[in-house]
């Protein structure tokens, strides 16, 4: 007997949403979007008129609690991926959870969790763009001992989004929107944790260069408490070390990197160049190294995620990547790096969870 196409209901529709999600889920034919709820009711409407999406609701919570919905696919900032996920959970839906997975450890150990109780719904995080071209067969190379025992791992984020004085804050400079994520370090970490493996302890430089801003044209003055500029050095439990800078307020910087350092060789992905290049001793330069067409990996989120509950539906084994695993693995991460910055000293990892919440309090304001 067929199955019946899986309903899906969008909740929050920001850029990633409308200009991936929405069309690609639209090329699906085993998925029809049923609802949508925007932050404001005139956004809903915008939306479900330009994606044809039948139920505009007000409130998200309505979505969760149709029987009609198996999906819920959460788009919103990460403030309400916690409340959204373990409302869906419950409620009997799968979850598509929009990156990055919560806004501290904690409430990504809360999804996770929810996520174990609830293990015949499917389950998965927006994955990073980043070398996901190249992810397949950098992870085949090192499998292979390509560079030998890892050494080294240095990360290279940097640019000028945030160098404007007079730019007004964004939400991802939000403690209370965004939580510990700070620029591109969870996205870079979900590549690394898969290339290096487990993080043993951090240590991290940080400084907020632009300590104010306005809010939305207002004279209004937010204290922004999310560095500008992070600087962290990186122990693996495979005895590996890494450098890792990333910078909102670089102007002219160079290509973002990732190198890889081995005792017989190295791997450098160039990301802005999306290209590969490697050597072994005895060469003497790296050498671009063209991903196979058959490791290559392009962007399939939707199709992998509808694939999955399809499986799940039918009682068959199903994965994905990211799971809430790898999500609560780089939200450690990522919360170790700032307890770091703020105590100054080095944060071994696993943590334990009473400092969230003490930082800074992730529902107060912090405007004046």
């Amino acid at each position: 007997m067929a199955l019946r196409s899986l309903r899906i209901a969008i909740i929050g529709a920001g850029a990633i949403t409308r200009e991936k999600h929405l069309p690609n889920l639209h090329k699906i034919q085993a998925a029809d979007i049923v609802g949508v709820c925007n932050r404001t009711r005139a956004s809903t409407d915008k939306i479900g008129r330009e994606f044809r999406i039948p139920i505009l609701a007000n409130d998200w919570k309505e979505l969760v609690n149709r029987s009609e919905v198996d999906v819920i696919w959460i788009g919103t900032n990460p403030h309400m991926h916690k409340v959204i996920t373990l409302a869906a959970l419950d409620a009997g839906k799968h979850v598509f959870c929009q990156a990055r997975m919560a806004r501290n450890y904690d409430e990504a150990a809360a999804m996770y969790h929810k996520a174990i109780e609830k293990s015949g719904q499917v389950t998965m995080i927006c994955p990073s763009p980043v070398a996901m071209r190249g992810d397949l067969y950098v992870r085949k190379l090192l499998k292979e001992g390509f560079i030998g025992r890892l050494y080294t791992v240095r990360v290279q984020a940097l640019n000028s989004q945030f160098a404007d004085l007079a730019r007004p804050v964004h939400w991802r400079q939000q403690i209370e929107i965004n939580g510990f994520n700070t620029l591109a370090l969870g996205i870079y970490q979900e590549i690394i944790q898969r290339w290096a493996g487990s993080v043993k302890s951090v240590q991290t430089l940080a400084k907020v260069f632009i300590p104010t801003r306005t809010v939305n044209g207002s004279s209004k003055r937010y204290e922004v408490r999310v560095p500008d500029d992070l600087m962290v050095l990186v122990e693996f439990e495979n005895g590996a070390q890494g450098t890792y800078h990333f910078s909102g307020v670089s102007r002219f910087s160079p290509s973002d990197r990732i190198e890889l350092y081995g005792s017989e060789g190295t791997l450098a992905y160039d990301v802005d160049a999306d290209k590969l290049y490697g050597a072994r001793h005895p060469q003497e330069k790296l050498e671009e190294m063209p991903v196979p067409p058959e490791l290559s990996r392009t962007w399939t989120v939707e199709e992998d995620f509808v694939n999955a509950v399809r499986a799940a539906q039918q009682g068959q084994p199903w994965q994905v990547s990211p799971d809430f695993y790898e999500g609560l693995k780089y939200m450690e991460f990522v919360e170790a790096v700032l307890r770091s910055a703020h105590d100054r000293v080095p944060v071994e990892l696993p943590l334990r969870n009473e400092f969230t919440g003490h930082l800074h309090a992730a529902d107060a304001s912090h405007t004046a």
